[in-house]
């Protein structure tokens, strides 16, 4: 009997490992302890044989080539696919006409995303029926004053120990609509803020990774050296804003009370 215990769940291991090409009964003459061959593990095989042989294949490839003219016709994951193979290029052959055409298309990737984001929040603002309803009961009221209390102490208290810079360019309409957020927050709370053009301070906008703008930072004063912490890119409304100073101050440290973070 104990053997018998032993057995099946040895049996049941090997029916979920893999099926073989026939049933014993069914081939009988082979026998019951007939060496079968196992089809997924030679599925299992062949997959990583022919990954193996993409990879060969993509190492050969010496140049990064995009197909600009067919891009809006791909499918989203094609281009994916796309950019982490011209990446892969990029890295193994590192001239410039291959890190160019690879951020080429990053950029051209960005971009897409950027005006779907800007889309689809302009569809939840003029859409009330897309947006998400909100349950009022009394504990999400209850939070909401909490929070709007602890807001006014919060920015009351860091009024002259942070404030926030933001990376622009000129021509960027994102920039010009968030310039009234920023002055509204200026102007609510009596915060420090300064808005700082890449093409006159390159060297600033490097040493802060910007890449997209707006680009907006939080520095806060500590012991004596400034920190800062990115608080969000693109434009967004003050309560918005307001929200992700709180966020920032949160992931400094400076916040304790999870509470205060809006999800």
């Amino acid at each position: 009997m104990r053997k018998i215990l032993l057995f099946i769940p040895l049996v049941v291991f090997a029916q979920e490992e893999c099926k073989h090409l026939k049933e014993f009964y069914q081939d009988a003459e082979r026998g019951w302890f007939w060496k079968e061959v196992c089809q997924k593990k030679e599925e299992r095989k062949e997959v990583k044989k022919e990954e193996k042989q993409e990879s060969v294949k993509l190492l050969k490839k010496k140049v990064v080539q995009i197909p600009w003219d067919k891009l809006d016709q791909m499918d989203p994951e094609e281009i994916s696919k796309l950019e982490e193979e011209s990446r892969k290029i990029a890295i193994m052959n590192p001239t410039e006409e291959n890190v160019r055409e690879w951020k080429r298309l990053v950029m051209w990737i960005n971009d897409r995303a950027e005006k779907f984001a800007f889309v689809h929040y302009k569809v939840l603002k003029t859409e009330p029926g897309y947006m998400q309803k909100r349950n009022f009961t009394p504990a999400r009221i209850a939070m909401a004053e909490y929070r709007n209390e602890r807001k006014k102490e919060i920015f009351s208290k860091y009024r002259d120990r942070a404030g926030i810079i933001v990376f622009v360019e000129k021509g960027c309409p994102y920039c010009r609509a968030f310039s009234g957020t920023l002055r509204l927050f200026r102007e609510k709370w009596g915060w420090d803020t300064k808005e700082v053009d890449i093409q006159e301070r390159p060297d600033l906008a490097s040493r802060f990774g910007t890449q997209l703008v707006p680009d907006i930072f939080l520095v806060l004063k500590r012991n004596g050296t400034f920190e800062w912490q990115r608080i969000g890119s693109g434009a967004m409304a003050l309560d918005e804003l307001e929200d992700s100073v709180i966020f920032g101050l949160y992931n400094l440290g400076e916040i304790k009370d999870e509470r205060l973070i809006s999800w």
